[in-house]
């Protein structure tokens, strides 16, 4: 029932990573390879499971259209509290999230979901485990795909929306870690002292 359950799971992001257009001709730039990184990055999954296989990634960023409505007010989002500032009590964290410029940056990811997508690139990618392209672990055997002994993280991420000094970021992040684990999150990170720290994420979605 667990595979069968991961299985649907996963077709599901097939889905949404293959159903849209997207326009290899576009090269995300290294400072959204940062961003996207450092958001990996910071998950205490990803720092603890020493037995992880591949982290897997959609081919291309991720469109947002089935998450994020296009009327929804950005005063809709901050209403649902944030993860770090509602369960982790992180005060530094919710007077971050009511800077106003958030509320500009999320016009502009609900913008981007409607213009074509960008190819992700793996070797672009900073972390500690190998990253493999979603097209490349469905040529896997079946066997291998759903080895219960290797976890596998399958993440989507939209584009990136910056603040003028590109010193804020905010864009979809989505994943999926079988059976029943997995949500879809809007992700708020701040460069401080060249470094991209997490501020805040907001969840949409969890299985």
């Amino acid at each position: 029932m667990a595979r069968l359950i991961r299985g649907l799971l996963f077709g599901l992001l097939v889905c949404i990573s293959s159903c849209h257009s997207v326009d290899s001709s576009i090269a995300l730039t290294n400072e959204d390879y940062k961003v996207y990184s450092a958001y990996i990055n910071s998950f205490s999954f990803y720092k603890n499971a020493s037995s992880a296989d591949t982290i897997i990634i959609t081919d291309s960023t991720t469109s947002i259209s089935n998450d994020i409505r296009p009327n929804t007010r950005w005063s809709g989002v901050t209403a649902m509290l944030g993860e770090r500032c509602h369960y982790l009590k992180d005060t530094a964290s919710c007077r971050k999230v009511q800077d106003p410029v958030w509320a500009s940056l999320f016009e502009n990811v609900k913008l981007s979901s409607h213009t074509k997508q960008e190819s992700l690139l793996p070797v672009k990618f900073t972390v500690h485990y190998p990253i493999q392209l979603l097209s490349q672990f469905r040529k896997k055997p079946f066997e291998q795909k759903w080895d219960d002994s290797l976890p596998y993280y399958l993440f989507g991420l939209s584009r990136i929306a910056y603040n003028a000094d590109t010193t804020k970021a905010l864009f979809f992040g989505s994943f999926i870690c079988g059976g029943t684990c997995g949500r879809g999150e809007l992700v708020l990170m701040e460069k401080m002292n060249q470094t991209w720290l997490l501020i805040d994420t907001f969840r949409f979605w969890i299985y």
